[in-house]
């Protein structure tokens, strides 16, 4: 997968709170297979408990475990998502409205949006292929 995007990099960080807080750090985006462990991180992380401050992420990418379905749905979405009536919204676009693009085994797109300042998961689009 790294091939599929120079940009991308391997966390240093080990665990997955320890990602969430590097991806913010560093302005990335979290690329997983283990979604709702990293939802769930990513929740907290932007909604610290006792803490009026909300802090906003880069974004979540959840992809399928098995390799030849990753690597063929990776391949659509290489330059953005495409959106219905809008066009496609670049990666840097997705990245700035903190979505969470979850490619599903399925070949499905569904996009949710972790809203601030509860930082809560909004609606789904699912835009099935």
């Amino acid at each position: 997968m790294l091939a599929l995007w120079e940009r991308t990099k391997k966390a240093i960080a080990r665990t997955d709170q320890e990602i969430v807080r590097e991806a913010h750090k560093e302005c990335s985006t979290v690329i997983t297979s283990n979604c709702w462990d990293f939802v769930r991180w990513i929740q907290e992380y932007q909604n610290p408990p006792n803490n009026p401050a909300c802090r906003d992420l880069w974004g979540l990418l959840v992809i399928p475990n098995r390799e030849i379905v990753r690597e063929k749905q990776l391949e659509a979405i290489r330059h953005g998502l495409i959106v219905p009536r809008l066009g496609t919204l670049g990666w840097p676009g997705v990245a700035m409205l903190n979505l969470h693009v979850h490619l599903t085994d399925e070949a499905r797109i569904e996009i949710r949006r972790f809203e601030a300042p509860v930082a809560q998961l909004d609606r789904v689009y699912d835009f099935g292929s």
